[in-house]
């Protein structure tokens, strides 16, 4: 009796949570993914630049191709056989000082700024799925400590990488 019991609870409880999950993520809980089911692949394009630090487009592009492998379900591919293109410019680099040393007026920290602006289109439809106008992400480094310009440089790249993949996600 008290095995038929537990079985009775234990599908009441089973069925109680899957009553909460649902295939539409802005009513309840899903365990469906965040990214379009029907995109296979994306095409990274190098971004345009004006800027006159040359190897950062190449940088970025680098810095999407292993996000979008390592975070989303879509592979990339080169040319016209992927389902969607990602494009975009590199509008601004830009470094500042955020504090310097109090005997030396060297410079104790630096920040570097990127802002981009991208589209990231549905090559079968001409759909755009995301795009984003002047998206800007910063990043800090020391030179005291032997740290340069390109260890700000890298970890600029991977956060607007990491930016860019989160706005490829399905809004809710």
């Amino acid at each position: 009796m008290k095995y038929l019991r537990a079985i009775f609870m234990a599908g009441i409880v089973a069925g109680a949570i899957s009553g909460c999950q649902t295939t539409d993520p802005r009513t309840g809980y899903t365990s469906q993914s965040l990214f379009d089911q029907h995109i296979k692949s994306v095409q990274v394009n190098i971004f345009s630049t004006k800027e006159f630090r040359r190897g950062l487009e190449f940088e970025l592009a680098e810095a999407l191709v292993k996000q979008i492998e390592a975070d989303t379900p879509y592979k990339v591919l080169k040319g016209a056989q992927a389902d969607t293109v990602l494009d975009g410019q590199i509008k601004a680099v830009r470094q500042s000082v955020l504090a310097d040393l109090y005997q030396s007026d060297l410079p104790a920290e630096k920040q570097q700024q990127l802002v981009v602006s991208f589209v990231w289109k549905d090559r079968r439809t001409g759909r755009i799925l995301a795009e984003g106008q002047d998206v800007r992400v910063a990043a800090e480094y020391n030179p005291p400590v032997g740290e340069t310009f390109f260890t700000g440089e890298q970890e600029l790249m991977d956060k607007m990488a990491r930016k860019i993949v989160n706005q490829m996600r399905q809004s809710w």
